[in-house]
């Protein structure tokens, strides 16, 4: 069967706050497979939410987009100068329908996609995170047409998910900074990857910016602090259901954001240039898109002491920890996306992926460099409380205990707090169910002070100085925890079945 070559991409005009820059993601399909990549190299493939929306369609039935997103569809379909998914056929060059649209196929329900590779574009970033600046200069615009700020976090969270449930093999090769038709239920798709555009970043990260200005602006027409987490936690979890193989190559930088459009697929793809770390709790904000489902199940307390101290890890590292499932080095890339796509569709699945992965893994990988410090670690971020975490380390006399201490001195002592009980809660529940509760959250933290105030100091100013309020663990108390994970009107929640 033949498939026409497409290559779907945003529009070209940053005009709105909901609107992208061209090409910011491209998805080449071929002969049954698709190739994400994530293209903001100069801004080390930070997510957005018009990158977000890009995504989340090709995972889900039209109907169920049309349903979500309601009004947002018909805002942003023919005649709009706001369209965020546009298609491109190689031999029409004609522009296809925005995502309301039933052009794009589903990767994760439908059949017809047998494995998915996600990486960054370039040598240095897999991803960096989200784009959270963007996030908290949505909510003070205190515009209600700024939405980033409850848009980012939800449909970067329903993309996680997705990627966690991916029922074909999901492939993220994380080399460098990790700060169309449905895929998932229409066919025609047999395997996804997933990079980031440049040699810097897999995606660093939200544009969390827009997030705190579309809050701030307090205007309804604003609504990037609703719909970004939104439709980024959406994306998310289509990325964790997704039925066909989908292979993160997570090459560069990959933090935040990033790690939400890799770590939930079956494929998770480290190298020599990776850096993965969840630094939010520097920007009063918590280790989000899924983390509250992956970082606790990882051996040794290791989530827990990534989440707390925003600890970055190395390719190899990243790897030995089980947040990657596979080494190769930045060289074999090329040659590793060719050999995937030439898989014969009728052979791909997630062993005959696994294979071809493991081909291009070297004789030896560095050892894992916190392997002698994992009891400590485990001893330590075992403890129920961060004021425990803290007292622990004062009671260990060594290098590590005193360099813990003066990280953790830094960071947000509210978000510390929501961090180890969003991880103590994830724990115990299910993929779907984490999203509720991370939207929940960033929801309730857009209300407080410390998220705007880090966005602040570190990306938008630049001062590395934030003012923390609470200042201490002890003023963060049971009542002011307990209102941050608070349900939210029914109405505004994050149900995803």
């Amino acid at each position: 069967m033949m498939i026409a070559r497409r290559l779907f991409s945003i529009s070209a005009k940053v005009a709105a706050p909901n609107a992208a820059n061209a090409n910011e993601v491209i998805v080449s399909a071929v002969n049954g497979k698709r190739v994400i990549t994530l293209n903001r190299p100069r801004a080390l493939n930070a997510l957005n939410l018009p990158m977000v929306r890009s995504l989340y369609p090709k995972f889900k039935k039209t109907k169920d987009i049309e349903s979500f997103f309601g009004a947002r569809v018909g805002r942003m379909g023919h005649g709009s100068d706001v369209r965020v998914v546009k298609e491109f056929d190689s031999k029409s060059n004609e522009v296809g329908e925005p995502y309301g649209s039933t052009t794009c196929m589903k990767w994760n329900e439908e059949g017809g996609v047998s494995l998915v590779i996600i990486k960054g574009a370039g040598d240095k970033a897999f991803c960096a995170g989200g784009d959270v600046v963007s996030v908290t200069k949505s909510y003070k615009a205190n515009d209600p047409a700024q939405t980033v700020h409850k848009d980012f976090f939800r449909e970067e969270y329903l993309l996680n998910h997705q990627i966690g449930v991916c029922k074909v093999p999901f492939i993220a090769l994380i080399d460098g900074i990790t700060m169309g038709g449905k895929w998932n239920e229409e066919g025609g798709v047999s395997l996804v990857i997933i990079k980031g555009a440049g040699d810097k970043a897999f995606c660093a990260g939200g544009d969390v910016v827009s997030v705190t200005k579309s809050y701030k602006a307090n205007d309804p027409a604003q609504t990037v602090h609703k719909d970004f987490f939104r439709e980024e936690y959406l994306l998310n979890h289509q990325i964790g259901v997704c039925k066909v193989p989908f292979i993160a190559l997570i090459d560069g930088i990959t933090m935040g954001g990033g790690c939400g459009l890799s770590v939930h697929g079956k494929f998770r793809v480290a190298t020599e240039r990776t850096m993965l770390a969840m630094p939010e709790t520097a920007l009063g904000l918590f280790p989000d898109v899924g983390g509250s489902y992956f970082l606790p199940r990882l051996s040794h307390y290791l989530g827990q002491f990534i989440a707390l101290t925003g600890y970055r890890l190395n390719g190899a590292d990243v790897c030995h920890s089980g947040i990657a499932t596979h080494f190769v080095p930045s060289s074999s890339l090329v040659d590793l996306e060719n050999e995937l796509m030439k898989l014969p569709n009728s052979e791909v699945s997630n062993e005959r992926v696994g294979e071809v992965i493991s081909k291009f893994r070297p004789t030896t990988i560095p050892k894992f460099s916190l392997e002698p410090l994992l009891s400590k670690i485990e001893s330590v971020f075992s403890a129920n409380t961060v004021e425990e975490v803290v007292e622990r380390l004062r009671k260990s006399d060594s290098d590590f205990a005193r360099k813990q201490l003066a990280v953790l001195a830094k960071m947000s002592p509210t978000s510390m707090k929501i961090t180890l009980r969003q991880l103590q809660e994830g724990a115990k529940m299910k993929f779907n169910e984490v999203f509720t509760m991370e939207y929940r959250l960033t929801q309730n933290i857009m209300k407080g002070h410390d998220f705007h105030e880090g966005c602040r100091a570190i990306l938008i100013d630049k001062d590395r100085k934030p003012v923390w309020k609470p200042a201490t663990l002890e003023e963060v108390t049971p009542q002011i925890l307990d209102a941050y994970f608070a349900p939210l009107p029914p109405s505004d929640e994050l149900i995803i079945r």
